[in-house]
Formats: C-alpha cells, sequence, structure tokens
C-alpha cells in the first residue's frame, strides 16, 4: 500500500514483516511504481529537486520554551514550538510543492509533562498533524516501558516496549531502526521497520533507521533487555543494498547518533567537530556511495559538515532550529548530483526575531535598543499553524494546573547544569542523599539532570523539566572499593559525569596521569574511604540496574545489597519535600563547594553529554 504524508507517497511495508525486504515488497513494488527492472520505459525526467527537513531530540517540547534576554529587564523571547515550526514547514511546501521530505531523527517524546503523561501521545498526534515521513527510533523512546504508569515490567503479562509499540501504531510517519535485533532469534522485531521507501516526482528515496549502540547504557537497561543494538555500519550496508536492488535513486540515513562541533559556518572544515563522534565514525566507516546524506540526533549540538564525502546535518534540540538539505536526484543514473548537494545553514524556530536577522537566540541578542519583529521564511510571514495548535491544546491543558502548582519554596538564584561540579548536580544528590534513609553518600548522572532550575517561586513544572524522567529511588550497599569503582566508570567522559554528595572525588584525565592516581575519593571532609567496609549509597534506579554502563561492576554485587525503592514516589516527588524543608529559612541559594574536580589537557573541550 502507499500513505500520503504531506503530499509525498510512502511505500510502506506491512508492520509485522521481521526481515528488511523480501518478497512481499518485491511485490508491492511491481504493484505500485514497479521495480527497477520493470520501470516505465518513457523517457526519464530531469533531475528531481528534494527538499529534505531534519529536526531531532524535541523531548516533548510542543510550547517551545520562553526565554529571557539578559540585559532588557525581563523581556524574553519564544524559541520553538511545534506550530510554530509547522508555520516554517507550511512556507516550505508552498515554494516547493510536493518535493519536501519531513524527518526526524529520534528522541520525540521524553522531557515534559505534557508529553510524559500521554506516554509520548501527544507528540505523535502533533506529528501527524504536521506531516512526517518518518522518525528514527531514539534511545528515549524506550523509557515509557510498558503501556501505563509502570517505567518498567513489574507484573507477568507487561510488555516492556508497550508504549512504544503503542505510538508506532498511532503514527501515520513510519518509526525505522536498521540496527535493532532480537537477542532470542538474532532476528529484527517486527514492530519497527528497518527502512521505507518514499517517492517524489519521478524519484524513489530510500530511507533507512539507526539507533546509537549505546542505547542499553542510556535508556533503563530492563526496558530494553530483550534486544541488541547492532553495528549501524554493517546493518545499513545490508539495507543499503536492498534498497538498491529495489530501484531506489538515492539513499538517506536517518540516526539517533551525532557529533558534535564548534562551529558551522563552513560544511568542509570540521576541525572544530569531536573526529570521535558517532556519525563522523560512521561516515569514515560507511563505503562511499552506499548513502547520499545522514541526519543526526542525540548529542543535542548542531553538526553541518561533509565527512569523507558524506554530508552530514543535525539541528538543535528541542524544536530550537531545523535542518534543510537539497538533493538533486538523476532518475536516469539513480544517482544523486552531489556537486549540487546543499546543506543549508540552519534555520531558528522562533515567532519572532531581532529586527535585521533570522536569530531569536537570547545569547546572541544585538547590543542595546532593538526590535522584535514577526518571523519570515521562504519570503513569507511564518504563521503558527492554528490546527497543529489545536491538536496539541487539549493535551497542554490537560496538565497545565500541575504545571503551576506551587512547591512552596523559592531559588535565590538559577541553580545550573556543567561538565563537572554543578550547583544543580549539588543540590539533587544533596536531597538525594537526605531523602534515603541512613545515606552516607549519593550520585547521579549529570544526563539525568536535563533542564536548570530558575530562580524565583518555583512550581512543580520547573522540577519536573529538570527531572523528567519517570526514576524512583535506589539505595546500594556497597565497599569502598565498589563505590569508587562506579565513581570511576562514572568519570570516564563517556556520559558526562557523576555528580556526588557526602564525597570529594578529583579525576585526572590528563596524559601524565599516574597510574592508580586516575581517580582520588575521599568523604567529603577528606578523609578516607574503607575499601572493604560497607556504605549506604542513594542513587537512581537507572543506575542501580546498569544504566550509563553501570553494568559492568552491577552484575558482580548481590542483588540482597542492591534496593529500587519501588513503594515510594517518583524521585522528583521524593526530592521536593526535602527541598521544601530545605527552603523554609529563605529562598536556596546555590554554590558549589568543591566536591568534585575533573583535571584536564588545557586544550580540551567541556561536553555535557546527555543520557
Amino acid at each position: 500500500m502507499s500513505l500520503a504524508t504531506g503530499n509525498v507517497m510512502i511505500e510502506t511495508m506491512n508492520k509485522r514483516s521481521s526481515v528488511s525486504f523480501g518478497p512481499a515488497l518485491f511485490v508491492l513494488v511491481a504493484l505500485g511504481l514497479g521495480c527497477s527492472s520493470v520501470r516505465p520505459s518513457a523517457t526519464v525526467s530531469a533531475p528531481e529537486h528534494v527538499v529534505i527537513v531534519a529536526t531531532a531530540d524535541l523531548h516533548g517540547a510542543l510550547e517551545g520554551t520562553v526565554e529571557k534576554i539578559e540585559g532588557t529587564a525581563g523581556k524574553a523571547i519564544h524559541r520553538g514550538g511545534l506550530d510554530v515550526f509547522a508555520g516554517y514547514v507550511a512556507n516550505l511546501r508552498a515554494a516547493h510543492p510536493d518535493h519536501v521530505l519531513l524527518i526526524d531523527a529520534g528522541d520525540e517524546f521524553q522531557g515534559t509533562l505534557a508529553s510524559n503523561v500521554t506516554e509520548g501521545e501527544s507528540v505523535v498526534e502533533a506529528f501527524n498533524a504536521i506531516g512526517y515521513t518518518a522518525a528514527a527510533v531514539g534511545n528515549h523512546e524506550f523509557d515509557f516501558g510498558p503501556a501505563g504508569p509502570d517505567p518498567v515490567a513489574r507484573r507477568p503479562g507487561q510488555d516492556p516496549l508497550g508504549a512504544l509499540k503503542r505510538n508506532i501504531e498511532r503514527a501515520r510517519y513510519k518509526f525505522l531502526a536498521a540496527n535493532i535485533r532480537e537477542k532470542a532469534t538474532g532476528g529484527r522485531p517486527a514492530w519497527v521497520n528497518p527502512s521505507t521507501i518514499v517517492r517524489i516526482g519521478s524519484v524513489r528515496i530510500g530511507i533507512i533507521g539507526l539507533i546509537t549502540p549505546t542505547t542499553r547504557s542510556v535508556t533503563n537497561p530492563l526496558n530494553v533487555q530483550a534486544l541488541e543494538f547492532t553495528d549501524p555500519v554493517a546493518e545499513t550496508v545490508e539495507a543499503a543494498a536492498e534498497l538498491r536492488k529495489a530501484g531506489v535513486d538515492a539513499i538517506v540515513v536517518v540516526a539517533h547518533m551525532g557529533g558534535t562541533c564548534r562551529s558551522v559556518r563552513d560544511p568542509a572544515a570540521s576541525d572544530s567537530c569531536d573526529q570521535e563522534a558517532e556519525s563522523f565514525r560512521f561516515a569514515r566507516r560507511i563505503p562511499p556511495g552506499t548513502v547520499d546524506l545522514f541526519l543526526g540526533g542525540h548529542t543535542h549540538r548542531e553538526v553541518r559538515h561533509v565527512i569523507q564525502g558524506l554530508p552530514i546535518t543535525q539541528p538543535l534540540s528541542h524544536g530550537r532550529s531545523f535542518s534543510v538539505t537539497d538533493l538533486w536526484v538523476n532518475p536516469a543514473t539513480h544517482r544523486t548530483l552531489s556537486d549540487k548537494t546543499v546543506l543549508r545553514p540552519h534555520v531558528p524556530v522562533c515567532r519572532e526575531v531581532y529586527s535585521g536577522t533570522e536569530s531569536c537566540d537570547p545569547r546572541r541578542a544585538p547590543k542595546g535598543a532593538f526590535e522584535l519583529t514577526p518571523a519570515f521564511y521562504e519570503g513569507k510571514p511564518v504563521v503558527p499553524d492554528a490546527h497543529v495548535a489545536q491538536v496539541m491544546a487539549p493535551y497542554i491543558e490537560q496538565v497545565s494546573t500541575r504545571k503551576r502548582e506551587p512547591l512552596g519554596f523559592a531559588a535565590q538564584a538559577s541553580f545550573t547544569r556543567g561538565p563537572d561540579e554543578s550547583t544543580l548536580g549539588d543540590l539533587v544528590t544533596d536531597a538525594l542523599r537526605d531523602a534515603v534513609p541512613r545515606a552516607e553518600f549519593a550520585f547521579t548522572n549529570s544526563g539525568g539532570l536535563r533542564a536548570d532550575l530558575r530562580a524565583g517561586d518555583l512550581t512543580y513544572g520547573d522540577f519536573f523539566e529538570v527531572l523528567p524522567f519517570d526514576n524512583y529511588l535506589a539505595k546500594l550497599v556497597l565497599t569502598g572499593a565498589e563505590l569508587r569503582e562506579m565513581l570511576r566508570l562514572g568519570t570516564n567522559g563517556e556520559h558526562g559525569v557523576f555528580q556526588v554528595s557526602g564525597l570529594k572525588v578529583v579525576a585526572d584525565r590528563r596524559a601524565g596521569a599516574r597510574p592508580g592516581e586516575e581517580l582520588r575519593v575521599t568523604r567529603a571532609d577528606g578523609s578516607p574511604l574503607d575499601d572493604a567496609a560497607l556504605y549506604i549509597v542513594a542513587t537512581t534506579d537507572f543506575l542501580a540496574v546498569g544504566g550509563d554502563g553501570l553494568d559492568a561492576i552491577l552484575s558482580h554485587i548481590p542483588s540482597e545489597r542492591v534496593s529500587i525503592l519501588y513503594e515510594r514516589g517518583m524521585l522528583r516527588d521524593e526530592l521536593i519535600p526535602v527541598l521544601r524543608k530545605r527552603g523554609e529559612s529563605g529562598p536556596l541559594k546555590p554554590a558549589k563547594d568543591g566536591r568534585l574536580t575533573i583535571l584536564r589537557e588545557p586544550a580540551s573541550e567541556n561536553i555535557l553529554r546527555p543520557r
């Protein structure tokens, strides 16, 4: 069958097919457009212009964000919002009728009350209304676990993939992941497609989905224990070969794998980029000509570069920008005209912009007096889409009262995140330690802190955005040696660093660090830990079941020393009373006390890698 999405025809496979492509596809192609061997003999048309719009890492930000502009007496600006984004897309579609593909690189759902309360339904319905073509499965698509309130399967019959499967059934766009396999069989699961084919004019575009192979360590491991996340390059080569046999003219990879660059001004200059990032390693390993475009996500950073001949683009997270790529596809050669491929500058999503610019980034506000003017795009005003706003409205209204609920305490100034010790990390881990009886120490992963905590009287919505994951408190009973090893794994830089309470940690990442001195851990007062003694340590269930790579040591710790406090409420709800009590004497004051120090090479860049 075929499906119309934003006036683009999508050739689909039966969702129950467990292989990437097979006889069913070739029958479908022969009945629909015809495979390469039975193409019409009419004169081949001129190269087709395909405009590919990509988003990534929305994390449930349906409404976008309102951010204050420093030095303007409280003036604020609105960034993102799916109704606003839909206005940009409408202008593109008007300029290029029936030639726009809209694709998302994953992590659509996790992060806001309006999304989490519905386990992502609100985002799926908004994406349906905008007319997405396809989306990669992101690691946080697994976060909700079974359909219903439990974030992991806790009773017989619960499907740990239930919430995600329900969203896939609801979506009118295709969820894609070629490198997810079932451990038991080695086959691809029936609930997701590895790829899809779409028609644009006289050409067909194959889209392959990928997910980061590190997914097990960046979602709750219990929800994905039946799955394997395999080599993205090998799976892409296999899927691309099948797509080429089916007669596609170009292949696009959409991957929840990304990069990090300090500058995206020049696509030919990648010296400001992390060359070991997943998307860059993929580009170096994939055989030339296998795919024509790579759309990335996961790292929340912008990329706009050509690596080993492969164009790579990735926009900002939370709907703050999108990428646009112009491909010209030759139906005679079944190839793109690579010299005509254009990675356009990323487009910020703004209701209003600074006069004379296209920007609404508060960090780039003009100095002195300035005006805000309505955003223009493709020569037309950007008009927020009323239908998309209407679709989102019931979901936003459903949580509006809870979002505005006062917490009964205030912050004197913002508590912020960072790549080392952070004021927010200190606040949360101290509260975590207080929330678990008799805990001497606490730690949590920096990637679990998803937003800064603003200054002023705080609401439930403010704190939810800091801790949106449906985590529970956990109690570990660890020897000093086990605790030190966990902190070593948590400060190796792969996922940021662990924030700590009751401890003093110095991690030496410099090349000349002496063996055995790469990590120094003491009590907060400087007194040593006893490697053989047992200590009660507070943390989160995500880490207590092996998240962020801790499974390597937790597999050796007796189960009776690991307790998930499911009988308590969600982590964020358990921390609020602790902070409220602290706030009885006045607003909470952000401060750091030197409990965490990371020694790096002078030229290294501090990167907070999101979980």
